[in-house]
């Protein structure tokens, strides 16, 4: 069985935009693994009502068609990183899609993992990576 301990491990960045990815791969180097997920992993069903009023009207999402492969391939590359940051857009929907691939990879929401770059350059990701902060929850919910 392998285990966390004798892989190698890194830290991995997770994007909503394919282009992003490339730029930050770019930009950052190699001391990072960048993934993107191409928009939304997940969404509400197209074919029935998206909550259940009968447990407190949570949402009812299913992973987006086509995208199984994706998620399968991005649940691999989360268990093998150290550490996850989630640097989707700084606004409700990135917020909103950052909570999504918590639930979806196993991220604490409550830990550092929200990275939030408002320009594209080598100094504004690795200062965004340096106050990387915790989901907000209220962001989420006003979506």
């Amino acid at each position: 069985m392998t285990t966390k301990s004798n892989r190698a491990l890194k830290t991995l960045i997770l994007t909503d935009s394919d282009t992003k990815a490339r730029t930050m791969r770019r930009l950052i180097g190699r001391q990072y693994t960048i993934e993107s997920t191409d928009g939304f992993l997940r969404d509400l069903p197209k074919t029935q009502i998206g909550i259940d009023p009968d447990n407190n009207f949570e949402l009812k999402v299913i992973t987006v068609r086509g995208k199984a492969q994706l998620l399968k391939q991005l649940q691999k590359e989360t268990f093998d990183a150290l550490r996850i940051y989630l640097a989707t857009e700084p606004d409700y929907e990135g917020e909103a899609f950052a909570a999504h691939y918590c639930e979806l990879f196993g991220v604490n929401p409550e830990s550092k993992c929200r990275v939030e770059l408002r320009a594209m350059t080598k100094d504004a990701l690795r200062q965004a990576i340096h106050n990387a902060r915790p989901i907000d929850k209220y962001m989420v919910e006003a979506y």
